[in-house]
Protein backbone atom coordinates (compact mmCIF):
# COMPACT_ATOMS: atom_id res chain seq x y z
CA UNK A 1 0.00 0.00 0.00
CA UNK A 2 2.83 2.43 0.80
CA UNK A 3 4.55 1.63 -2.50
CA UNK A 4 1.35 2.39 -4.42
CA UNK A 5 0.98 5.76 -2.66
CA UNK A 6 4.60 6.57 -3.39
CA UNK A 7 4.16 5.74 -7.09
CA UNK A 8 0.96 7.82 -7.25
CA UNK A 9 2.73 10.83 -5.71
CA UNK A 10 5.64 10.45 -8.14
CA UNK A 11 3.26 10.38 -11.13
CA UNK A 12 1.44 13.45 -9.83
CA UNK A 13 4.74 15.33 -9.41
CA UNK A 14 5.78 14.45 -12.98
CA UNK A 15 2.40 15.62 -14.34
CA UNK A 16 2.57 18.94 -12.47
CA UNK A 17 6.17 19.56 -13.61
CA UNK A 18 5.28 18.76 -17.24
CA UNK A 19 2.28 21.11 -17.16
CA UNK A 20 4.33 23.96 -15.66
CA UNK A 21 7.19 23.56 -18.14
CA UNK A 22 4.76 23.39 -21.06
CA UNK A 23 3.54 26.88 -20.20
CA UNK A 24 0.24 25.97 -18.61
CA UNK A 25 -2.25 28.83 -18.44
CA UNK A 26 -2.29 30.90 -15.24
CA UNK A 27 -5.31 30.38 -13.01
CA UNK A 28 -8.36 32.55 -13.74
CA UNK A 29 -7.97 36.09 -12.43
CA UNK A 30 -4.18 35.81 -12.16
CA UNK A 31 -2.17 38.69 -13.65
CA UNK A 32 -0.42 38.00 -16.94
CA UNK A 33 3.18 36.79 -16.90
CA UNK A 34 4.30 39.56 -19.26
CA UNK A 35 3.10 43.17 -19.13
CA UNK A 36 0.33 44.21 -21.52
CA UNK A 37 -1.21 47.51 -22.62
CA UNK A 38 -4.47 48.33 -20.88
CA UNK A 39 -6.44 51.53 -21.39
CA UNK A 40 -5.32 54.78 -23.04
CA UNK A 41 -6.35 58.25 -21.93
CA UNK A 42 -5.82 61.49 -23.90
CA UNK A 43 -6.18 64.86 -22.19
CA UNK A 44 -5.64 68.19 -23.92
CA UNK A 45 -3.32 70.75 -22.36
CA UNK A 46 -5.39 73.93 -22.36
CA UNK A 47 -2.68 76.55 -22.88
CA UNK A 48 -4.71 79.58 -21.70
CA UNK A 49 -5.51 78.09 -18.29
CA UNK A 50 -2.75 75.51 -17.84
CA UNK A 51 -5.33 72.83 -17.05
CA UNK A 52 -5.88 69.39 -18.53
CA UNK A 53 -9.19 68.57 -20.20
CA UNK A 54 -11.27 65.52 -19.51
CA UNK A 55 -10.33 62.39 -21.46
CA UNK A 56 -11.15 63.20 -25.11
CA UNK A 57 -11.45 59.49 -25.93
CA UNK A 58 -14.60 59.39 -23.81
CA UNK A 59 -15.82 62.84 -24.88
CA UNK A 60 -19.15 63.47 -26.51
CA UNK A 61 -19.19 63.97 -30.30
CA UNK A 62 -17.69 67.32 -31.20
CA UNK A 63 -15.47 67.30 -28.12
CA UNK A 64 -12.31 67.54 -30.23
CA UNK A 65 -13.64 69.96 -32.85
CA UNK A 66 -11.53 73.14 -33.28
CA UNK A 67 -9.49 72.22 -30.21
CA UNK A 68 -6.74 74.69 -31.14
CA UNK A 69 -9.00 77.76 -30.81
CA UNK A 70 -11.32 79.39 -28.32
CA UNK A 71 -11.26 79.76 -24.54
CA UNK A 72 -10.10 76.17 -24.03
CA UNK A 73 -7.50 76.21 -26.83
CA UNK A 74 -5.03 73.36 -26.62
CA UNK A 75 -1.61 73.08 -28.21
CA UNK A 76 -0.52 69.71 -26.74
CA UNK A 77 -1.95 66.44 -25.51
CA UNK A 78 -1.03 64.25 -22.58
CA UNK A 79 -1.33 60.58 -23.50
CA UNK A 80 -1.43 58.24 -20.49
CA UNK A 81 -1.08 54.52 -21.14
CA UNK A 82 -2.06 51.98 -18.51
CA UNK A 83 0.13 48.87 -18.41
CA UNK A 84 -0.91 45.70 -16.63
CA UNK A 85 1.39 43.05 -15.21
CA UNK A 86 2.18 41.14 -12.04
CA UNK A 87 1.53 42.99 -8.77
CA UNK A 88 4.58 44.89 -7.49
CA UNK A 89 6.73 43.48 -10.32
CA UNK A 90 9.68 45.28 -11.86
CA UNK A 91 10.13 44.85 -15.61
CA UNK A 92 13.16 47.16 -15.81
CA UNK A 93 15.80 44.51 -16.48
CA UNK A 94 17.72 45.12 -13.25
CA UNK A 95 19.16 42.02 -11.51
CA UNK A 96 16.43 40.02 -9.84
CA UNK A 97 13.66 41.40 -12.05
CA UNK A 98 11.48 39.50 -14.48
CA UNK A 99 12.75 40.81 -17.83
CA UNK A 100 13.44 44.07 -19.58
CA UNK A 101 10.34 45.64 -21.13
CA UNK A 102 9.47 49.10 -22.37
CA UNK A 103 6.38 50.92 -23.55
CA UNK A 104 6.40 52.35 -27.06
CA UNK A 105 3.98 55.00 -28.28
CA UNK A 106 3.77 55.91 -31.96
CA UNK A 107 1.61 58.91 -32.89
CA UNK A 108 0.83 59.98 -36.45
CA UNK A 109 -1.30 62.80 -37.84
CA UNK A 110 -2.51 61.61 -41.23
CA UNK A 111 0.81 60.23 -42.54
CA UNK A 112 3.07 62.64 -40.64
CA UNK A 113 4.88 61.04 -37.69
CA UNK A 114 4.60 63.13 -34.51
CA UNK A 115 6.15 60.83 -31.93
CA UNK A 116 7.91 57.48 -31.76
CA UNK A 117 9.17 57.07 -28.21
CA UNK A 118 9.92 54.12 -25.92
CA UNK A 119 10.08 54.50 -22.14
CA UNK A 120 11.09 51.95 -19.50
CA UNK A 121 8.23 50.52 -17.46
CA UNK A 122 7.90 51.76 -13.87
CA UNK A 123 7.36 49.21 -11.10
CA UNK A 124 3.82 47.81 -11.07
CA UNK A 125 1.52 48.81 -8.24
CA UNK A 126 -0.04 46.37 -5.78
CA UNK A 127 -2.98 46.04 -8.18
CA UNK A 128 -0.66 45.01 -11.04
CA UNK A 129 -0.98 48.31 -12.92
CA UNK A 130 1.26 51.25 -13.71
CA UNK A 131 0.90 54.30 -15.96
CA UNK A 132 3.29 55.88 -18.45
CA UNK A 133 2.83 59.46 -19.71
CA UNK A 134 3.77 60.95 -23.08
CA UNK A 135 3.43 64.60 -24.07
CA UNK A 136 2.87 65.35 -27.70
CA UNK A 137 2.34 68.48 -29.72
CA UNK A 138 -0.14 68.28 -32.55
CA UNK A 139 -1.93 70.49 -35.01
CA UNK A 140 -5.37 69.67 -33.67
CA UNK A 141 -7.16 69.65 -37.05
CA UNK A 142 -6.35 66.16 -38.34
CA UNK A 143 -7.18 62.77 -36.85
CA UNK A 144 -4.47 61.49 -34.53
CA UNK A 145 -3.59 57.79 -34.68
CA UNK A 146 -2.03 56.37 -31.49
CA UNK A 147 -0.40 52.94 -31.23
CA UNK A 148 0.82 51.75 -27.83
CA UNK A 149 2.76 48.52 -27.42
CA UNK A 150 4.91 46.77 -24.85
CA UNK A 151 8.32 45.97 -26.32
CA UNK A 152 10.56 43.22 -25.04
CA UNK A 153 10.56 39.47 -24.72
CA UNK A 154 7.09 37.90 -25.14
CA UNK A 155 5.42 41.28 -25.71
CA UNK A 156 1.66 41.26 -26.24
CA UNK A 157 -0.44 42.91 -28.95
CA UNK A 158 -0.50 46.66 -29.56
CA UNK A 159 -3.51 48.82 -28.76
CA UNK A 160 -4.54 51.42 -31.36
CA UNK A 161 -6.92 54.33 -30.96
CA UNK A 162 -7.98 57.20 -33.19
CA UNK A 163 -8.52 60.66 -31.73
CA UNK A 164 -10.93 62.34 -34.17
CA UNK A 165 -9.51 65.87 -34.21
CA UNK A 166 -11.14 68.08 -36.85
CA UNK A 167 -11.56 71.76 -37.65
CA UNK A 168 -14.06 73.84 -39.54
CA UNK A 169 -16.52 76.69 -39.41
Amino acid sequence: MTLIRLLALACLAVAVTATASAGGAPPPGAPPAAPTVGALRVQLFENKSGRLSDDVLSATPGGVWNSHAGPQAANAALVVVEVRGQADASYSGRPGTLARYGLRLVATERTRPLLDQTQPLPVMGPDGRTHVAFLLRHGGCAPLQLRASVVGRAAGPAVEVLVPFACGE
